[in-house]
């Protein structure tokens, strides 16, 4: 059974409609969440970019190397330093496409 049984009819124009499915769709949302969480004061986050995806995999990624180099440095005691450099440089690489997509 449905827990939200009561409606709120509003009129909107097409402006103002078209503005709220859009936003909602960045939100990841159907029109009505939207629309409530709106309501509500819940404050709303835009889902990220695909290339924000990708830079956030990558980051990923690149802290799980840096972890293993960690690890094999505290037990051997020593550091593989061509996989640090490697790391590094891909860490670079990626800061560099986080300013890209964020400015």
């Amino acid at each position: 059974m449905r827990t939200r049984t009561k409606q709120i009819p509003i009129r909107v124009s097409e402006k103002e409609l078209d503005t709220i499915e859009r936003k909602a769709d960045k939100c990841g949302l159907n029109r009505e969440a939207y629309l409530r969480e709106c309501a509500l004061g819940v404050p709303l986050k835009e889902q990220p970019s695909a290339d924000m995806k990708e830079v956030i995999s990558q980051l990923r990624r690149i802290g799980i190397n840096i972890q293993q180099v960690a690890v094999k440095a505290n037990t051997s005691g020593l550091v593989d330093e061509p996989l640090y450099r490697q790391n590094y440089t891909e860490l670079q690489s990626v800061i560099g496409k986080i300013m890209e997509v964020i400015y």
